[in-house]
Parts: structure tokens; sequence; C-alpha cells
């Protein structure tokens, strides 16, 4: 059984496995760094820890403004590394048998599908993504 946190970033709605996530907090600043990175936008401080930022939304949507976001989840992952990640909205928590497969619209490239994305399941007519979190910090543009 695996429990799920689900949120939203824009009209999308994103799966993130409640065991990596250590708390959720409201947005915070972010200090831009000099890099050319598509999702590592930043840094902030919680509470003097100093947390690299993950912008998500630079992947799912091909159109991004300059936003602050409602909230950050804060993720621990192995290795005892811990991110930030920016979401407007907390939707539910839920609980699915199985990690679902990767089958969904055309909505989502494969590309996003095989580097991003754990699984995709619909619920209620609406489908939602489950970020691979780890896999998300072991690539080569991070």
């Amino acid at each position: 059984m695996i429990e799920l946190l689900i949120c939203k970033i824009k009209d999308l709605k994103i799966g993130i496995e409640m065991d990596k996530i250590v708390e959720i907090v409201e947005g915070k600043e972010i200090t831009k760094l000099p890099i050319n990175s598509k999702i590592l936008k930043g840094m902030f401080n919680l509470r003097g820890n100093i947390l690299p930022f993950f912008d998500i939304e630079e992947i799912l949507f091909e159109e991004k403004e300059e936003r602050k976001f409602n909230y950050f989840i804060i993720a621990e992952l192995k290795k005892g590394r811990k991110i930030g990640l920016g979401i407007d909205e907390i939707v539910e928590s839920i609980k699915v048998e199985a990690m679902p497969s990767k089958i969904a619209p055309d909505k989502i490239s494969e590309d996003i599908k095989r580097n991003f994305l754990k699984g995709i399941f619909e619920k209620e007519g609406e489908f939602i993504y489950i970020l691979d979190l780890e896999n998300l910090m072991e690539r080569e543009d991070i």
C-alpha cells in the first residue's frame, strides 16, 4: 500500500509519496542561482537550513510565469538530502494498492513520463501524476 499526498500545480494534480514528505510550509522567498537548470531554480532558508528549490511547473507546462507558490513541500530523499517543491494547493491524501503504470494521455510527453514520473492513474475522471523525486535529483542538469 502506497500513501500519496495529492497536490495541485495550476490545474494539474500531482502525487507525492507521503513517506518522503517531512513537512509542508508556506511559500518562501527564493534566492535564484546563476545556473542553467530547467527545474532547480534556487535556494531558500528554512529555519537556518538552506535547501534547494525545485520548480516542477517548468517541466510540466510549456508556459511558465514567474510567481510565488502558496506552499513548499519539504521532502527527504535518499542519503538524507532535503529539497523543496512549490505547489499551489493541497487536495487530499489517498492510498493506492501499488504504483500505477505510466500510461496517460498525450498531455504529458514521453520524456517527462520517463524522467520525472513514477506512475499515473485516473481518479474521478482526472489524471494524477506521481512524481519520482529520487530521479529528479539524479539528473545531470542539477
